[in-house]
C-alpha cells in the first residue's frame, strides 16, 4: 500500500455510562469532543466517551490491509458484544 488514506469518524455514546473506545492496529487523533476542538492532540489507541459524548477522530489507514477490531475497553462490555470488525482494503476502511 502506498500513501496515506485518512478517514474521519464520529463516535457517539448514547448510553448512560462511559465507554472507552479502543481501535486495534491504527492509532488515531481526537479532533473534537461535543463539537469543541480537542486540546493537546496526540496519537492514541483509546478514547473515553462519557455519557452523551460525540467524539470526532482522524484515522490514517496506512501500512496494513486486513481485518481490524474495535471494542469497548471495559471487558464485561466487550464480552457482551460491544465490539466489531472492519476490513481495510487498498488503504480504505470498509465495514
Amino acid at each position: 500500500m502506498q500513501g496515506r488514506f485518512y478517514r474521519d469518524w464520529e463516535l457517539v455514546n448514547e448510553a448512560d455510562m462511559d465507554h472507552p473506545f479502543h481501535l486495534h492496529i491504527f492509532p488515531f487523533v481526537v479532533l473534537s469532543r461535543n463539537e469543541n476542538p480537542e486540546p493537546g492532540r496526540m496519537w492514541r489507541d483509546t478514547v473515553n466517551l462519557g455519557q452523551g459524548d460525540r467524539v470526532e477522530i482522524l484515522v490514517p489507514f496506512t501500512g496494513f490491509t486486513g481485518t481490524v477490531m474495535y471494542h469497548c475497553h471495559i471487558v464485561e462490555h466487550e464480552d457482551l458484544g460491544m465490539m466489531g470488525l472492519f476490513a481495510v482494503l487498498d488503504g480504505s476502511a470498509h465495514k
